[in-house]
């Protein structure tokens, strides 16, 4: 990013590290999305709809989450990726004075 500004012409002063430290983490789970790219297809998910609608409609909740299907989904059951997004780069620039 920081040669991208500079061969723009611009003068790269300083540059900080924003770090986050709270934010809920985004996890996408790994067996899952192993099953879903080997085409297979899970079907043992419980989903519970409720009785009365409400103001965006009848809402539905997840009981039980599907199992992994496949032997590479089943061995990687229960891992996610859990990333924070924890790191912001500023750059300080300013336009060349000559």
């Amino acid at each position: 990013m920081v040669r991208g500004v500079e061969s723009a012409g611009v003068e790269i002063r300083d540059q900080i590290a924003w770090l986050h430290s709270t934010g809920m983490p985004k996890s996408m789970d790994i067996s899952r999305a192993i099953d879903a790219h080997l085409g297979a297809v899970r079907t043992d998910r419980v989903v519970k709809i409720s009785d009365h609608d409400t103001l965006l409609g009848r809402t539905t909740k997840v009981l039980d989450s599907c199992h992994p299907v496949t032997a590479e989904a089943k061995a990687m059951a229960g891992y996610g990726t859990r990333l924070k997004p924890g790191f912001e780069p500023i750059l300080i620039a300013r336009k060349p004075t000559s």
